[in-house]
């Protein structure tokens, strides 16, 4: 048995730090990030106390990196979104690769955030004309469409020739 406060074994990490992330780790992050580059993740952990390399390379990718965008997600954007989802489903690293400046982490949440709304809208939507409905953005249209195609079964999903119509609209 193990006593408290040493390790099970010589070469297993201290601690490990699960939870928020200070501010003084994200500079140091950053600093060693542009001292050793962003691929020698279990370097740059060992000067992190408690951190491993996994986490560090997550903070950096999805949080730290100088060419995240962070603002509000633009009808381009959405519309690449759209038409990338139509072609490769939920592969959601493929799709940042097709977006400049999001991350797989942000268009996932962006995904699934934009279908929570929907699903709200449609549940507590009033008796409200069409006419009188705020316009949807192209991915809440998109989303809506694919509630109208035929399931898996009859016919793969989502191709781009549906979503043709979308790309149109300014």
């Amino acid at each position: 048995m193990v006593a408290e406060g040493q390790r099970a074994k010589p070469n297993a990490p201290p601690l490990v730090v699960k939870g928020q992330w200070t501010a003084e780790e994200d500079q140091l992050l950053v600093d060693l990030v542009e001292t050793y580059g962003d691929k020698k993740w279990s370097h740059i952990a060992r000067t992190l106390v408690g951190r491993v390399g996994k986490q560090c390379r997550e903070r950096w990718h999805n949080h730290l990196r100088p060419n995240i965008k962070k603002d509000s997600w633009t009808q381009e954007e959405e519309m690449a979104l759209v038409a990338a989802h139509a072609e490769l489903g939920n592969r959601w690293a493929e799709i940042a690769r097709r977006i400049p400046g999001r991350t797989e982490n942000s268009i996932k949440n962006h995904w699934n955030t934009s279908k929570r709304k929907r699903l709200a809208r449609r549940k507590y939507r009033s008796a409200a004309t069409a006419a009188g409905e705020p316009h949807l953005s192209v991915l809440l249209e998109y989303m809506n469409s694919l509630d109208q195609l035929p399931s898996a079964e009859e016919g793969k999903a989502g191709n781009a020739a549906e979503v043709a119509p979308l790309r149109s609209r300014k």
